[in-house]
């Protein structure tokens, strides 16, 4: 059975694994890590046979891909879109921090060889969900950086959720979905350390996986919530 909770932390070297293909969380089928850099540093990623992508989540950096490069800054996950590397198998994406930083950096399988994009923030503009449900308490701004539709090649989705002030603990909760089985939710909670400190796993009922039943989880004031969910 695998594993439900968790509190990854940060190596010496400024990793933090989340998800692997093999660890506790090895259901998602993804390996997830999230990098703390200091100003200087450069971090080169290389998967064959994976497809990846690096999000910006907070700092200033300098993206190098296939020849390209593009400067990238955002104060936080709150107040300012994303930027973010996709790339297809073997493609060497290299992350050059100008300032301290922090960075998301997403994998799964993927054989396909659909090049390497850059997404800015006017790629993933913000837009509302669920507006008008639930007393309009259920109300997120969300944007999507790559979904089917955008990258049909990809095995991945990747969006962030933001809850309203007045609706609940402010929160920025990125979305990270495999289609072929998984999606998680990755939160950042403002005013704490942007950092991951829980994965969290929610099961629901669906044609593929009629056996599992819908569980509730309860929100706790954690840096972390992942929630897996089997997509079929």
């Amino acid at each position: 059975m695998s594993k439900v909770f968790g509190y990854p932390e940060y190596d010496e070297k400024g990793e933090k694994i989340l998800t692997t293909y093999d660890n506790e969380y090895k259901a998602m089928m993804m390996d997830i890590r999230v990098y703390r850099m200091k100003a200087g540093e450069t971090r080169t990623f290389l998967r064959e046979g994976e497809e990846t992508a690096v999000l910006l989540l907070s700092g200033n950096i300098t993206y190098k891909w296939n020849g390209n490069e593009a400067a990238a800054t955002r104060k936080d996950v709150f107040t300012e879109g994303p930027w973010c590397v996709h790339g297809s198998t073997g493609t060497e994406i290299t992350v050059v921090a100008n300032a301290e930083s922090q960075i998301l950096v997403q994998c799964t399988k993927n054989e396909k060889d659909f090049g390497a994009r850059l997404y800015k923030p006017e790629d993933a503009p913000w837009g509302y969900s669920c507006v008008g449900k639930f007393g309009n308490v259920a109300k997120r701004r969300v944007n999507t950086i790559f979904d089917h539709d955008i990258s049909p090649e990809s095995n991945m989705v990747l969006g962030e959720v933001l809850n309203d002030r007045g609706t609940g603990p402010d929160t920025c909760r990125t979305d990270i979905r495999s289609l072929r089985h998984t999606f998680s939710n990755l939160i950042i909670r403002k005013g704490l350390e942007q950092a991951l400190s829980v994965i969290r796993y929610l099961r629901v009922q669906t044609r593929a996986f009629p056996q599992f039943q819908e569980e509730s989880f309860i929100r706790r004031q954690l840096h972390l919530d992942i929630r897996c969910i089997h997509a079929g």
